[in-house]
């Protein structure tokens, strides 16, 4: 049996395929819809986590940033006992040669 296709188009199944058309579109849209909530929401929880990593590893390398000043500071004030140890030797030393050069 062979199907003979319509020759006229009347306006009820104009109407019909336009309303399968407008609700095609609006499943197509709804689900459209839900997947970019979805992917919204799994970009934030995402978004999220390494929020939370980067704060972690940004303390660490504040606290890192600490102890390195705390270690330059105590290397600056060893440094200027030391320079200060060298120049009190070194005086004395200059007043020894004075006074053995005096006698």
């Amino acid at each position: 049996m062979v199907m003979n296709p319509r020759d006229k188009w009347t306006d009820d199944r104009l109407d019909d395929l336009s309303k399968k058309v407008d609700d095609g579109f609006a499943r197509v849209e709804k689900q459209i819809g839900d997947e970019v909530g979805r992917l919204e929401k799994k970009i934030g929880d995402e978004v999220g986590r390494v929020e939370k990593k980067m704060d972690v590893g940004f303390a660490r390398v504040d606290n890192d940033i600490r102890e390195l000043r705390t270690d330059i500071q105590n290397l600056n004030r060893t440094l200027f006992i030391g320079a200060i140890g060298i120049i009190a030797a070194l005086l004395g030393c200059a007043s020894t040669f004075a006074g053995i050069a005096i006698f």
